[in-house]
């Protein structure tokens, strides 16, 4: 009899970290090796109302908690899945979706999920009463999960077990890979693709651009995702931006892509730029997506990003809020195509050997049944 597990978080849309990794497990053979409930606890407005606390956050939240009680008392799950948020109200409904499957179901098995890797600053932030809660959620996992093994740190002496699982994200569907699509038009490309936070390196990377359109380069430079309305100056930045180069065909704004519009943007992309210092970061998807298609990755050390790059071989991290790095790294690849295209062979093999969606479903499926052995 397959042993049954309650999963709660989100899916997308809205399109962001945690929402992909869930979709990846949820179209995983997990759901062939276990019988799964799925709590979908998505807020379905956009990005910016996430971890808010209003009506329809509240509202969502306490129905949600009923629906653990029920599935507690009648579906018996022998392991409960669910991610950890880094923001005030959205961890204090994850601890409460804890609390309540540990109190209606004591032996059930609790793995918690972090993606991300400010939680332990997070909490030194917080009230003296708060922590006491935290650490209450804390004692009744089983199990954590943290993308980097420079995360462990967050939870050791508080957790029973920690596991490290990179994350993973789907080989190319719609586009087969080629490295013929690099610089095919003898152009090199450069893209960021991520949402338009000022933390993610966008005003880094628009600098970046800046530079070599005023130094009459050949370079293309891709601007792919949303821009941010609860960044009004950033926004209005990036505005005047696309405004200043609308007509200078070395810069393109895609907006938000998917799909085969992702796929040929970044097969087309010879180095991806994710210059973060973003304080949630984690282990992001979009580094792992640009690796699959065989793009030199130039970031930052932030989260458990440098446990992503091969310093020399598949990328480099450089210094944070440090155009002038980037810029050097850049001149020294376009001056070298040879050293480009070897490490583009590098990135393709680096997804394949370590971060494919196969891996990563298989290594959390391993920590669930390492918990479901001890029931």
């Amino acid at each position: 009899m397959k042993k049954r597990i309650l999963f709660i978080g989100n899916t997308p849309p809205p399109y962001y970290g945690v929402s992909f990794a869930n979709q990846v497990l949820l179209e995983s053979q997990m759901m062939d090796e276990f019988d799964v409930i799925l709590l979908d606890t998505t807020d379905r407005r956009d990005l910016d109302n996430m971890g808010r606390f209003d009506f329809s956050n509240t509202y969502l939240g306490v129905k949600q908690i009923i629906q653990i009680i029920y599935y507690m008392l009648v579906k018996k799950p022998d392991l409960v899945y669910t991610n950890l948020s880094q923001n005030k109200w959205a961890y204090l409904r994850d601890g409460l979706f804890i609390l309540t499957a540990k109190i209606f179901r004591p032996k059930v098995q609790i793995v918690s999920h972090l993606n991300g890797g400010y939680l332990h600053n997070f909490l030194k932030h917080m009230s003296k009463s708060y922590n006491m809660f935290a650490s209450l959620t804390f004692k009744a996992m089983s199990n954590v999960i943290v993308v980097g093994n420079n995360l462990k740190y967050i939870f050791e002496g508080r957790v029973k077990k920690i596991n490290v699982v990179p994350n993973g994200v789907n080989d190319l569907k719609e586009v087969p890979f080629s490295f013929k699509m690099k610089h095919s038009d003898n152009e090199v490309h450069i893209t960021f693709l991520s949402n338009f936070y000022q933390q993610k390196g966008i005003l880094d990377y628009c600098s970046v651009a800046e530079y070599f359109l005023n130094q009459n380069s050949d370079l293309c430079f891709h601007f792919a995702g949303h821009i941010v309305d609860a960044e009004p100056e950033t926004a209005n930045y990036l505005n005047d931006f696309f405004e200043k180069y609308k007509t200078d065909k070395r810069v393109i704004h895609h907006g938000t892509v998917s799909g085969i519009a992702k796929e040929k943007l970044l097969l087309q992309t010879d180095i991806f730029l994710l210059p973060s210092y973003y304080d949630y970061e984690g282990h992001p998807l979009s580094l792992l997506e640009a690796l699959s298609a065989g793009c030199v990755l130039l970031s930052c050390d932030q989260g458990a990003i440098k446990e992503i790059l091969d310093e020399g071989k598949t990328g480099y991290i450089l210094p944070q809020k440090n155009s002038v790095s980037f810029i050097k790294i850049i001149e020294k690849l376009i001056d070298d195509i040879q050293l480009l295209e070897k490490m583009q062979k590098n990135a393709r093999q680096a997804y394949l050997d370590r971060f494919t969606s196969k891996t990563f479903s298989e290594n959390v499926i391993s920590v669930f049944n390492a918990n479901l052995n001890h029931i």
